[in-house]
């Protein structure tokens, strides 16, 4: 199967009362001696000084959604049966937001938010599922100890494989007092607060490790009765206690030295990036704790019927 799923004129929230042009341009040169360039909006005031940040919400965020879907179905016969799908898919969007002022700029430059095109925060390319039931009979008919021990059982895995999610490096730093304005004076281009990503590399480019868990169940009914019976579970949920990554350091560089932005005219602002040895590694537990997704998990029950 083939999904389609568009967005246009979703929400978007950007500051409106920074300078209405760019002022110069900030060089940052990277730790391997490459370097990119932003727009600044410099040492300029606010367009109404009576206000800081001024945020908009605008309708100019858009977003594609594209997918193909394998489904794969063998119906309950010779006591076994099997369901599996697998997903391959592709979302982008300039920054889509889901939760009202979730930010007071959401955009590295507000001027072109056009720039934020890059995968979607949710974007998640393989996805597979898969899971099955069996229940084994071969010792039907028989009262031998075989019958017994080992029929009547139903055993169902699950299986869950999915890509990791999706994140943009970040810079961690400030760029020298003079290089901005007072009134919008932090980001890699004084606009306060903006999103520190290095400009040359698109937004959400890095991605979490992937997703796997296998949860399982097993059970029976013993007999105790011609109307009594007694049905024995076991459940275990991340079988395999495989960790599942879900909080990531995202901080990629740190700003050094700097050079440049005093004079006024030329607003132009030299600086040097270090590398943070920390960045895409498990941050603040690291561990997702989701019901499904955290340590091993088993529980047994048992269950009397009469």
């Amino acid at each position: 199967s083939y999904l389609n799923s568009m967005g246009r004129g979703l929400l978007n929230f950007l500051d409106t009362n920074l300078p209405t042009s760019y002022q110069g341009v900030n060089t940052f040169t990277l730790p391997d001696s490459s370097t990119f360039t932003i727009p600044t909006y410099g040492t300029a005031a606010r367009p109404n000084t009576a206000f800081n940040q001024m945020t908009s919400i605008s309708n100019n965020t858009d977003s594609d959604y594209h997918a193909l879907v394998w489904q794969v179905t063998r119906r309950m016969t010779n006591n076994w049966q099997l369901q599996a799908s697998y997903t391959y898919s592709q979302s982008l969007d300039n920054g889509q937001n889901s939760v009202t002022f979730s930010t007071g700029n959401n955009a590295l430059d507000p001027l072109a938010p056009s720039n934020e095109w890059g995968r979607s925060n949710f974007d998640v390319p393989h996805k597979l599922v898969g899971s099955a039931i069996w229940q084994p009979s071969y010792f039907k008919g028989q009262k031998n100890f075989a019958h017994y021990l080992l029929d009547g059982w139903t055993m169902a895995p699950i299986v869950n494989l999915t890509s990791g999610s999706t994140f943009s490096g970040t810079i961690s730093g400030s760029l020298p007092s003079a290089s901005c304005a007072g009134s919008h004076s932090t980001g890699l281009n004084c606009a306060a607060p903006g999103s520190n990503r290095p400009g040359n590399v698109p937004r959400n480019s890095y991605r979490t490790p992937g997703r796997y868990t296998t949860d399982y169940r097993m059970a029976r009914a013993f007999n105790l009765t011609e109307r009594a019976n007694v049905e024995f579970s076991a459940e275990a949920f991340n079988l395999f206690n495989h960790p599942n990554i879900s909080s990531i350091t995202g901080s990629q560089y740190n700003v050094g030295s700097c050079t440049g932005a005093t004079n006024p005219t030329t607003n132009t602002t030299s600086c040097t990036l270090t590398s943070n040895a920390a960045f895409a590694t498990p941050s603040g537990g690291g561990i997702d704790n989701g019901t499904n997704l955290r340590e091993r998990q088993l529980q047994f029950a048992l269950r009397l019927r009469f």
